[in-house]
């Protein structure tokens, strides 16, 4: 069956059009804040063969009664704001109203004689279902759900004999009619989201009801007579204020789910043992102290949940339930649990976090099958052993207790993805774990370093576990005053970068009160340690002519220790006296001092111009020349944008990228510095590919970008957009032209 949505089209074919749907297009009133209802068409009319007309927009006035004319018509669907209906189509099976509109518009119900559902959503104008509704003799299912000041239903409700099902959610009902008895047929009764303080005794007469949602409503207690519905497979009555179940609901034999979460239990009648075919059990945030020994019955059991209740022991027999796969019993008062659960051979899911378990009972080791285990803010001072052997745990979280060490034997069980140990007092970190194959979480490690784990494991991987635990505290820098001074030299060997820079930051922390107690004179020793990008040679020259000593290790005569990553015979780093200070460090005192080196000549202007030219050009070895002479001659501030070009230049050697980059990192400013980590991972020169460049907003967006790094730092934001120009091809200066206008050189 063809459906139409063109009106035109429809009429041309209109002989055979049984499916319409036509859309209101109203205008909107900015005085009266409204729109103004628009009518339906009544060329509509002339579609005598429709089966299915579908009505949507924003508003009209009425549903004029030329509709009755649509005698074939079997479902109407309105999904717009209006005021009445003057006459229904007579043989209608099925109506759908959503939209505002006003009381009264149900008054032809006795229209509706061959109506089997009926659907009403209408928000906040209707509020009253008229005592007609009785009338509908044929309606098998009825909707009047989300009516926010629907408070009440009509005695008449229980006159519909075929009604099957009922679905009253998400209104405003604070009482049900007795007559709700009535209805014989009745297999869905959903009551969910309404303030109903009290179900009528009646509600046991139901004796076909398959399904009662009774969630959220103000609930205190059940009837006895609930127990007479005895064909019931779910009942859900979590969000009330319950107290009590009555013993009468053990008769509900036939249950497959049962709902009872965020209630006020204290306790549960013995007579649930009688639910033999349960499969799914919650019984979560009540105030339940226990479980009766009946639920040992529950012998089809899939998922049971209990969590936060003030349970303090478990029952022996629930070690019957044999195919619980999911057990979910956290915040508890647990001490101890029974040895009978470890016969629950179809576990998978197991939590029983925020107790006060010390261990487990050693029947767990005869399941197999755990994937998931929660075990966390719980008081063990030990590993559970049992876990070591489940080939298909996946997670594991047992954070928050008091374990000293997690058994590297985890490492076998490939399916784990994630592992939270967290607030333990592990004496070493496990980190063999960060090789697992499918590891995506790990929460006792930092992300930098999950999300380079291999580099990390191969710069560590010749040192102990206890040494590992000790230089990743370096990473973390917590409780860095309780390692000693050897560890963090040690640090500065292994090849991890975030490891490295920990380390030297910790380790010329005082540099500046050093300096100031004891400075760099004549006669000072200056021991180098480490890969500095200054010359060797070409230092040691100008300490000289300073009369400053220069030696490679530390020695008696040593006074100050310039310390870099990778640095080596750091025997004697203890020797009293010793200022440890950065290469940076060296290099400002140099640039105060040695009036002799490129930076400071003011006759070598065309020197600087040399370099400059060398930096720039297109063949890498005369740009690598260019490096190595600002490396040993100092960096002069006229060529800053010359060596940040090259420590981002994509084409250029890697090699040669990074000595420039530690070159702008020793001699830029605090500002550029902090722009530089907010940008991480972003690329200045090279990050507007050609492609970029083709859409606007890539453009507006690489400005912002532009502007960040250069305002009030030392680069120069004319010279940085030369130098993009000049090696991407299709970035053209005159796209920048408006841009560099508004923001000047310096």
């Amino acid at each position: 069956m063809r459906s139409y949505s063109k009106l035109s089209t429809a009429i041309k074919d209109k002989h055979k059009v049984e499916d319409f749907w036509h859309y209101l297009d109203s205008d909107y009133s900015v005085e009266k804040d409204e729109y103004l209802p628009t009518p339906i068409p009544e060329e509509i009319r002339q579609l005598k063969k429709l089966k299915i007309l579908f009505i949507s927009g924003q508003k009209t006035d009425v549903f004029p009664k030329w509709f009755e004319e649509f005698e074939e018509l079997e479902e109407l669907s309105i999904s717009c704001d209006f005021k009445k209906i003057e006459a229904f189509p007579p043989n209608l099976k099925k109506l759908t109203i959503r939209g505002e509109m006003l009381s009264g518009f149900l008054n032809n119900l006795e229209q509706l004689s061959q109506l089997e559902i009926l659907s009403i959503s209408t928000g906040k104008k209707f509020n009253h279902l008229p005592e007609s509704i009785g009338q509908l003799s044929s309606l098998v299912e009825l909707n009047i759900v989300s009516n926010e000041k629907l408070e009440s239903l009509p005695d008449t409700i229980g006159t519909l004999k075929k009604l099957k099902s009922l679905r009253l959610n998400e209104n405003q009902l604070t009482s049900i009619p007795d007559s709700i008895g009535d209805l014989e047929e009745l297999e869905i009764l959903n009551l969910e989201g309404n303030r109903v303080k009290e179900l009528p005794s009646t509600i046991g007469n139901l004796k076909k009801l398959d399904d009662l949602n009774l969630n959220s409503n103000q609930l205190t207690n059940l009837p006895q007579e609930i127990g007479n519905s005895t064909d019931l497979t779910e009942l859900k009555i979590g969000n009330n204020k319950l107290v009590e179940l009555p013993d009468t609901i053990g008769n509900l034999t036939k249950l497959y789910r049962f709902e009872c979460k965020n209630n006020e239990l204290k306790a549960i009648p013995n007579t649930v043992g009688n639910w033999t075919v349960i499969h799914d059990l919650d019984f979560s945030n009540n105030q339940l102290t226990e479980l009766p020994d009946s639920i040992g019955n529950w012998e089809t059991l899939d998922y049971f949940r209990i969590e936060k209740n003030k349970l303090t022991k478990l029952p022996n027999t629930i070690g019957q339930l044999k195919k619980v796969v999911f057990l979910e019993a956290n915040n508890n008062q647990l001490t101890e649990l029974p040895d009978e659960l470890g016969n629950c051979e179809n576990l998978r899911w197991i939590s029983f976090s925020s107790n006060l378990l010390t261990s487990f009972p050693e029947t767990f080791h005869q399941l197999k099958g755990i994937g998931r285990f929660h075990f966390k803010e719980n008081q063990l001072t030990s590993f559970p052993s049992f876990l070591e052997t489940q080939k298909d745990l996946e997670m594991i979280d047992c954070s928050n207790n008091q374990i000293t060490e997690i058994p590297l034997s985890l490492g076998e069980l490939e399916k784990i993805w994630s592992i939270n140990l967290t607030e333990n007092p592990l004496k070493v970190i496990p980190f063999p774990l960060l090789k697992l194959p499918n590891l995506r979480y790990f929460d006792r490690v930092e992300d930098e370093v999950f999300n380079h784990r291999k580099s990390f494991l191969k710069a560590i991987d010749s040192l102990s576990l206890e040494n590992q635990t000790e230089l990743y505290q370096i990473i973390e820098q917590k409780g860095l005053d309780k390692l000693s001074q050897y560890i963090f030299f040690q640090a500065l060997g292994v090849k991890y970068p975030l490891l490295q820079s920990n380390a030297l930051q910790y380790l010329v922390s005082n540099e500046k009160e050093g300096l100031e107690k004891q400075p760099i004179k004549e006669g000072s020793t200056i021991t180098v340690l480490g890969k500095v990008s200054l010359n060797k040679t070409e230092l040691k020259q100008r300490l000289k002519k300073l009369g400053i000593n220069y030696a490679t290790k530390i020695t008696e005569k040593t006074s100050h220790v310039v310390l870099e990553r990778g640095a080596k015979n750091y025997d004697n780093f203890e020797k009293e006296g010793l200022v440890f200070i950065s290469e940076q460090g060296l290099q400002k005192f140099l640039e105060e001092v040695d009036t002799s080196h490129l930076n400071q000549k003011e006759t070598d202007k065309e020197e600087i111009e040399n370099v400059r030219v060398l930096l720039l050009n297109e063949d890498f070895d005369n740009v690598a020349i260019g490096i190595e002479l600002v490396a040993s001659l100092g960096m002069p501030k006229e060529l800053f944008n010359e060596v940040f070009f090259v420590a981002n230049h994509k084409y250029c050697p890697t090699s040669l990228r990074n000595k420039a980059k530690k070159l702008v990192k020793l001699n830029a400013s605090e500002k550029l510095l902090e722009v530089m980590k907010n940008n991480r991972g972003y690329n200045i020169i090279s990050a507007p590919t050609p492609t970029r460049f083709a859409y606007s907003y890539n453009m507006r967006e690489y400005k912002e970008r532009l502007l960040a790094f250069t305002q009030e730092t030392e680069l120069n934001l004319h010279k940085i957009v030369d130098y993009v120009c000049k090696i991407h091809i299709n970035a053209k200066k005159e796209d920048f032209e408006e841009f560099l206008k508004r923001n000047p050189k310096k």
